[in-house]
């Protein structure tokens, strides 16, 4: 290539079609405020690194690979990080929710299977008796009782482990 090799009206000519080329590339990629600054930063690029491209391969690899790489810049330069502290406060509370989550769990799942049902039903799917009573075909009586049986054995268990620590 001439115009690498110091051929200045070749030089100007390519840089010329190379400025129209990056316009093309960067308009698809950048908002238009920034195509201006981005083309005459690759192309100071080019200029800068002309001596890196090896003329026994194909120029728009090169230039594409440049280009690319000023993009990229582009966008890490204009890339926002937000850095945001925990609350202790905030974990706690979720350290506790899901705590509070597990145990209620493991509570549950030393009831008989009816019985940790319903409670899940009432207690924590907030379904009423009646809806509970419906669906299981049971009496609301029944539910009730159900539910104040259940309630009392996790109590105990809870006194248990209380009493063991």
């Amino acid at each position: 290539m001439s115009s690498l090799s110091g051929d200045k009206a070749n030089y100007r000519i390519l840089l010329s079609e190379i400025k129209v080329w990056l316009e093309a590339f960067f308009r698809k990629r950048v908002h238009n405020d920034a195509v201006d600054d981005l083309v005459q930063e690759t192309l100071l690029a080019i200029h800068n690194k002309k001596q890196t491209f090896d003329v026994k391969r194909e120029f728009m690899p090169w230039l594409i690979a440049v280009a690319r790489h000023k993009w990229i810049d582009r966008i890490r330069k204009n890339l926002r990080y937000i850095e945001v502290e925990l609350d202790t406060d905030f974990v706690s509370e979720i350290n506790t929710e899901i705590s509070a989550k597990y145990d209620v769990q493991k509570l549950l799942n030393t009831l008989p299977h009816k019985q940790a049902q319903i409670i899940e039903m009432v207690k924590l799917q907030e379904l009423t008796n009646e809806e509970v009573a419906e669906k299981l075909g049971l009496s609301v009586s029944a539910v009730k009782v159900i539910i104040h049986r259940g309630i009392k054995t996790m109590q105990a268990k809870i006194s248990e482990v209380a009493d063991v620590q």
